[in-house]
């Protein structure tokens, strides 16, 4: 297959080469016009290769930017840059080109070297038709070879508009490797083919200042941009480091974690795995897992990658409990010997968390938080790589059978779930008598999500102005992310409307008194707004600020997402622009309050599975397929042992 190919390019070479030939009437200077041919007719790509370098240089600001913003986070990362290399249409594989045609051109050239050559035939001296490995004098040639690939790399170091921004490491590399190639190849091929590798290094060097002076890359680029956004990627770099270092010299819970490994896989045949990426989230699970130990005899082993978790007070011999942080977690999860895994945290096998490599039979299960719409707040198909979903409603199951039916990934098994955080704040609301509570003044909550454009960052101001005109309590309760990166700001609203007795800003987050007691939600996309209306059956008044997306090819699918098919079905929504007049929609919301509380109800039964009754759904799928496994490992071991 080799040689055919090898033959149809010196059958191409060889007319082209006995052109220069005849009209030099030397092969050495046959040999250069070649090359100076090939150049020529391969320029328009060489056009094209510049200009694509340029483009990554031009765009390389903008990359060092999101590096130093987004280190670490190699997801996001991964989305921009193919961003950019869209919207600047930049190619990372036609970089390969120039090296294919290189490889192609040289079999070509050896074998056109083997038609035509004769012994005798010199050039300045040389033997053209010796093997320099043989014919010692002639090793000057391969020491010439890689001389000229040096210069050439010392000179695409300077003035290629692609390697001059790679760093010392790179540029070392690749010379030592061009370097040491031309020596190694120029020793065993024939001296001929040893003086076409010089000459295509030399007119490689002319070709690099032709086309610089042609399309001048300073002209496209901003070099002082790029100086600014290498200066940022550095500090980041230096800043990260340093962080890891006080991190790994002062992290007082190093070896309790390396305990904890341990631990855990000193434990065979476990059943169901609970995975919590940090504190906060035993609340998703709690009913679940109360239902599991209530009802059966399984053993629980809870993961946390949080060291403080409260999870650790639960403790118990039926429920065991473990901290693995992220510098352990990637290997702990590959190691999974499990018969479930149950987690919240999406994009399974597509970040850093995978699939177990010890087991393919253990069932992974997708535990949502809420129940808004994962195919906006996840990455694109985050869910592929889990066994089965625990879904909220209809429309959930809707959304990831299109996903899979658009991206052609495998079905899984959808159990209709429902919200187990929905119950437990229905079933805590119940528990207190709060549904028949009446507030001597109405109280309006105002609760945005973490996400850039908030409530809180584009309209507070103007919206406290005009809803403290009206007879209504307020109370601001920001996430508790935003407290805790703006301090300085909610000292200024403090400080700005201290006068006002109605209004109160809220920073403890203990309680969630003030959700249930509240008589109307104002909010922006923030999953609260459900947890409430499905809650206390009250309305909520959405502020249409730019919409919290994670996955940017979420309207790739004909499913409405819950997050706008139900915003202005239990509630209302207002435009920023407009929230000067948010007053009078708070007034006639908390005024119709009853019609919502029919009309939520209904939506409620329509939207959201097994109101009260998800941690008995979820709880008993759990325990049937941690038995069923365990069942069919005692089939075999009886199969195996009759069979023995």
């Amino acid at each position: 297959m080799l040689d055919s190919f090898v033959k149809i390019w010196g059958d191409l070479l060889n007319p082209i080469m006995t052109f220069c030939y005849k009209l030099s009437g030397n092969y050495g200077i046959a040999i250069f016009l070649f090359t100076v041919v090939a150049k020529i007719i391969l320029f328009p790509l060489t056009v094209i290769l510049h200009l694509n370098s340029i483009k990554m240089i031009k765009m390389k600001p903008e990359l060092n930017f999101a590096q130093a913003e987004y280190s670490g986070d190699k997801d996001t990362l991964g989305e921009i840059q193919l961003k950019l290399y869209k919207e600047y249409k930049y190619h990372p594989m036609l970089g390969l080109i120039p090296l294919i045609i290189q490889i192609i051109l040289l079999m070509g050239v050896i074998d056109v070297v083997h038609r035509q050559l004769t012994p005798g035939m010199t050039f300045l001296g040389l033997d053209m038709w010796a093997v320099p490995v043989d014919v010692k004098p002639m090793l000057i040639v391969p020491f010439m070879a890689g001389i000229s690939a040096a210069l050439l790399c010392i000179v695409q170091n300077r003035f290629n508009v692609l390697q001059s921004e790679q760093g010392i490491l790179n540029k070392l590399s690749t010379m030592s490797l061009s370097v040491g190639l031309s020596l190694y190849l120029g020793c065993f091929v024939q001296v001929a083919v040893g003086i076409y590798w010089i000459c295509g290094n030399l007119t490689a060097i002319a070709q690099l200042f032709l086309i610089n002076a042609l399309i001048n890359p300073k002209k496209f680029i901003d070099y002082e941009q790029l100086e600014l956004s290498r200066i940022a990627l550095r500090k980041s770099k230096e800043k990260a480091k340093k962080a890891n270092r006080n991190f790994l010299k002062r992290d007082p819970y190093r070896k309790r974690e390396k305990e904890d490994y341990k631990r855990f896989y000193r434990i065979y045949d476990k059943q169901v795995v609970f995975y919590s990426e940090k504190n906060g989230f035993y609340k998703y699970f709690k009913g679940v897992i109360e239902y599991i130990l209530n009802n059966s005899n399984i053993v629980i082993d809870y993961v946390t990658g949080d060291a403080n978790d409260s999870v650790f007070e639960l403790t118990s011999d039926r429920f065991r409990t473990y901290y693995i942080g992220n510098r352990r977690i990637i290997s702990f999860m590959m190691k999974m010997d499990a018969n479930v895994v149950v987690m919240s945290t999406p994009g399974l096998n597509k970040s850093y968390i995978k699939r177990s490599m010890m087991r393919d039979d253990i069932e992974y299960i997708y535990f949502p938080h809420g129940v808004d719409s994962s195919n906006l707040s996840s990455k694109t198909a985050s869910l592929e790589h889990f066994d089965t979903v625990f879904a909220p409603s209809d429309r959930a199951i809707a959304e990831h059978e299109a996903i899979e039916e658009l991206y052609g990934i495998k079905k899984k098994k959808y159990i209709k779930f429902g919200s187990a955080l929905v119950d437990e704040m229905h079933a805590a609301y119940l528990k207190e008598g709060l549904d028949n509570k009446v507030n001597d003044i109405p109280i309006i909550l105002i609760a945005p999500s973490w996400q850039d454009d908030n409530i809180m960052d584009l309209c507070l101001r103007d919206m406290l102005r005009s809803l403290l005109k009206t007879d209504y309590k307020v109370v601001v309760r920001p996430h508790p992310q935003y407290v805790r990166y703006n301090a300085e700001f909610l000292a200024k609203i403090a400080e700005e409307f201290k006068d006002y007795d109605r209004l109160e800003l809220q920073t403890d987050f203990s309680s969630n008194n003030t959700v249930y007691t509240a008589d109307l939600l104002v909010t922006d996309w923030s999953s609260i707004a459900f947890e409430y209306a499905y809650t206390t059956l009250k309305p909520v008044l959405f502020v249409n600020t730019p919409m919290k997306v994670i996955n940017r090819d979420w309207d790739k699918i004909n499913v409405e997402p819950i997050n706008i098919a139900v915003r202005k079905l239990i509630g209302e929504d207002i435009e920023v622009a407009d929230i000067a007049g948010i007053g009078e929609v708070a007034d006639r919301l908390i005024k119709g309050k009853e019609e919502y509380r029919k009309k939520i109800s209904r939506i409620r039964d329509e939207e959201l599975y097994n109101l009260d009754g998800s941690a008995k759904v979820g709880g008993q799928y759990i325990i049937d397929a941690a038995k069923d496994i365990d069942e069919h490992k005692a089939e075999y071991l009886k199969y195996l042992a009759k069979v023995n």
